[in-house]
């Protein structure tokens, strides 16, 4: 694995390492690779077969490289660089093309990510390739601190066989940051809103650096009383006026802790690493879908999670065959509690008291559960050959959820509380693929199958209560993956990827949750046609340095699952078809070693076809609400060093973020207004943001200055310069201008 653009042991990004070896002399030495390890990279050095070496030259790729040149669609982030700034993960992800993490408010609310026409739940989450799932509900892309990444992939339509995903539309790994040598690291953030973010990372390893122990841990906190319009109902007159009022029930308290030992370079393990986590999640509930509804005042939910994890990792037969196993065991107890008689109006006072009915998001919950979950993951990859290896690839995750809620739903014959009824929800992915390289590895294939298997049993009934079945239901389905690369010349390189996806219905979408939404356990896997055409440009010859890509992507996605509203209950079923063809671009830019500029852009057509229901068939070939379909990004950053001090260093950094008005329902195609023109009358107060605006832009600016002394580096950060009004998910309001202060203290420990 080659080096460049990275630090190995304090040498600059792009290495030309110069080993003066002044009078040595070689005799007879052949042309050979010499492997030599380098903090946590590999470098492959390459001795010259002259009688006298007097230098070597190194230069190779960075693992963000390599990804990036890789035949799936991937865009690498590095975090490492950004350890000093402010702000939280979703705004970094946010800056990425093709990317949109969007919210129904600020720090621990519900993410919905949509990436390259696809959202929600057919976008995965990982952590070091594991579902983030069994880690708790502390590890979340609102949540999670940047100090605690080493990087994060996001890939597009394709994801690894190693990651046994269920994928339908791509997915997110964050690749947590595991040192090369001792070090400390500690931040602390304090933002608008009382909003308190603090993170510590600590890793020993001993002299041998045999045995290793760690700490990743993290706490957030924020009141997320940010103002916000809101409609106010006078009950004399009938009428409804707007105020600016402060979110007054929508706190957050968020623990994530993890610590780990490991064992490395032993006759019998390369590597065995013991990990426990615990995560603790508390959230009030502000309001329902969308800010028109009445507001609560004090429901909440909290959960508590345990995890204990294993990996091991072992190379055999001569080094070609490499195993890898993990295994886990999680266990999660939440709550939802809503059993209060009183109601409460915009301005956080009570309306009224003492109501007959408990409960005011629906009928009252005073609801517990308890979630096991089990995980294993097997990894084998054997070296066929120089150029080409297989793959084997099998994870088994089993969930068990039990419960009770006085207050809920229960069997209308015999009286039991449905959550009492366990509910067991099986899945297995099995995949299986070969990588191969050609024609002096200017062409780069990925090919592979997957399996995929489901088995649910649980508590079933109609929307009387009747129970229909507790039999458990199997589905199966395979899967298919090809990834192709072609390196054109040095600075040009393609791509082509396509993947007959599967996604298994979750349980939730299963099981429902025993309050407003009940179980389906016949509900059919997702299934999508997905294809990426990309061609990208490098050149860091030229005196400006600079990068572009261009990606055409298509989506076709069959039996999309849908949360079908009915009366009394709703119920998940798997409603409409969904095309998706969309173009997105990058460019990357830098004139100077202290510039960088860069500019994304992308466009997503998402269209429900093959509609068949007769009442809703005008809505023919009309776009997905709620979803953005145009939307980019520019950003600048400029770095000095010495600038104030010696060995001291600032960055300014700023960027926009560009999302264009989209609608809150559907509309048929024929109703659609034009990119820029006004919408008539009756449509416009179905789109966001609907106050005549074609699209909104949130600025950012920030500087960090790194002292220096000690590591030490203090970050400043503004967020919505301009206090724009923001509209997300479903129409609800974002935070306006927000403040951010962040330090950070690095101590770095023995390098042996």
């Amino acid at each position: 694995m080659f080096i460049m653009g990275s630090k190995i042991g304090g040498l600059p990004a792009i290495l030309r390492v110069f080993i003066l070896l002044m009078g040595t002399s070689f005799a007879g030495i052949a042309s050979s690779n010499t492997r030599i390890q380098a903090g946590v990279y590999d470098t492959l050095i390459q001795k010259s077969s002259k009688r006298e070496l007097k230098e070597v030259v190194v230069k190779g790729k960075t693992r963000l490289i390599e990804l990036r040149e890789s035949p799936l669609t991937i865009v690498p982030i590095d975090v490492m660089a950004l350890h000093g700034r402010s702000g939280d993960v979703v705004a970094l992800l946010n800056q990425a093309p093709g990317v949109r993490l969007r919210s129904d408010g600020y720090v621990g609310s519900a993410i919905n990510i949509n990436l390259n026409g696809l959202q929600g739940k057919a976008i995965r989450l990982f952590k070091d390739g594991i579902p983030m799932e069994i880690f708790g509900h502390g590890f979340d892309p609102s949540l999670i601190p940047s100090n605690l990444l080493q990087r994060i992939e996001v890939y597009k339509g394709v994801v690894p066989i190693s990651f046994g995903a269920d994928a339908l539309g791509g997915g997110i790994n964050f690749v947590s940051r595991y040192p090369a040598s001792s070090l400390a690291d500690a931040s602390y953030e304090h933002s608008s809103f009382n909003t308190h973010r603090a993170s510590f990372m600590g890793f020993l390893k001993s002299d041998s650096s045999r045995f290793y122990i760690g700490v990743n841990t993290s706490f957030s906190y924020s009141d997320n009383d940010y103002q916000v319009t809101v409609p106010l109902y006078d009950l004399e007159t009938g009428a409804t006026k707007f105020a600016e009022l402060k979110r007054f029930h929508d706190a957050t308290r968020a623990i994530y802790m993890e610590t780990y030992a490991g064992w490395r370079t032993l006759k019998w393990v390369d590597q065995l690493r013991l990990t426990l986590i615990y995560s603790s999640f508390y959230k009030q509930l502000q309001h329902g879908v969308t800010m028109g509804q009445r507001p609560y005042g004090e429901p909440y939910g909290d959960d508590q999670g345990i995890t204990s994890m294993l990996s091991y990792d072992k190379s055999l037969v001569a080094d070609q065959l490499r195993l890898n196993m993990v295994l886990a065991y999680s266990h999660f107890d939440t709550r939802l509690v809503d059993t209060t008689r009183a109601r409460y109006g915009w301005d956080g006072h009570v309306s009224s008291r003492d109501l007959g009915t408990r409960g005011e998001i629906n009928s009252g919950n005073d609801q517990r559960q308890v979630f096991q979950f089990y995980t294993i993951r097997t990894n084998l990859n054997y070296k066929l050959s120089s150029n080409h290896t297989m793959e084997l690839n099998a994870i088994y995750i089993a969930k068990k959820r039990v419960g009770s809620d006085p207050l809920g739903a229960k069997d209308i014959l015999t009286d039991v509380d449905v959550l009492t009824v366990p509910a067991h929800y099986k899945k297995n992915v099995l995949g299986l693929g070969i990588h191969s390289k050609f024609l002096d590895d200017r062409v780069e294939n990925m090919i592979g199958v997957k399996r995929y298997d489901l088995l649910t049993k649980g508590y079933t009934s109609d929307n009387y209560g009747f129970v229909l079945s507790r039999d458990g239901i199997t589905t199966g389905k395979w899967g298919f993956m090809d990834a192709l690369s072609y390196r054109i010349t040095n600075r040009w390189l393609s791509k082509i990827s396509y993947e007959y996806a599967t996604r298994l219905s979750d349980e939730f979408e299963v099981f429902g949750d025993s309050r407003t939404v009940k179980e389906n356990l016949t509900l059919k896997p997702e299934s999508s046609h997905n294809l990426n055409l990309q061609l990208q440009y490098t050149d860091n010859e030229s005196a400006g340095k600079w990068s572009a890509m261009a990606n055409f992507f298509y989506r076709r996605v069959n039996d999309m699952i849908f949360l079908q509203a009915d009366i009394p209950f709703s119920r998940y079923i798997n409603y409409s078809n969904t095309r998706v063809r969309g173009i997105e671009f990058d460019v990357l830019y830098s004139p100077f070693k202290f510039l960088k500029l860069g500019a994304n852009g992308t466009y997503q057509d998402i269209r429900r076809v093959d509609i068949a229901e007769a009442n809703i068939q005008y809505l023919e070939n009309s776009r997905v609400p709620n979803i953005p379909f145009l939307f980019g990004n520019t950003h600048a950053c400029l770095q000095w060093n010495n600038l104030f001090q010696k060995k001291s260093k600032v960055e300014v950094y700023g960027y926009a973020n560009y999302v264009h008005r989209f609608f809150l329902q559907s509309v048929s195609e024929r109703q659609e207004p034009g990119l820029f023109s006004q919408p008539e009358s009756f449509v416009s107060t179905l789109i966001i943001p609907n106050d005549g605006r074609t699209g909104t832009t949130l600025y950012t600016a920030g500087l960090v200055y790194g002292f220096p002394k000690n590591g030490v580096s203090l970050g400043f950060e503004c967020v919505n310069v301009s206090n724009t009004k923001i509209f997300d998910n479903f129409n609800v309001e974002r935070p306006g201008r927000s403040f951010h202060l962040k330090l950070r203290y690095q101590l770095a420990g023995n390098n042996k």
